[in-house]
């Protein structure tokens, strides 16, 4: 059975440095938290050149993520977050 779990990550653009969220749907925690680290990278071109690999990189080398946290969240807080706020969703 597929758990739901929503990751925060730092996404540094520059001089600015935003927050962002992404939803992940995996079988448990460890699939979750390594799914959601495995989309850490930072500002280095050689590095961000897959800009579909990683969902707020520009392709260019001039943006970095960082995995702040994943938490676990109910199905219900799962819908919600999903329809209001539109966020990406990763499968394992």
């Amino acid at each position: 059975m597929l758990k739901r779990y929503i990751a925060e990550y730092a996404v540094i653009d520059g001089l600015h440095e935003h927050i962002n969220w992404l939803l992940i749907t995996a079988t448990n925690d460890d699939d979750a938290r390594s799914m959601a680290g495995s989309l850490n990278h930072g500002a280095d071109a050689s590095n961000d050149e897959g800009s579909h690999q990683h969902p707020w990189s520009f392709g260019d080398g001039s943006t970095a993520s960082k995995l702040k946290l994943v938490r676990e969240i109910t199905d219900d807080q799962f819908s919600v977050i999903r329809d209001v706020m539109g966020l990406m969703i990763y499968q394992s």
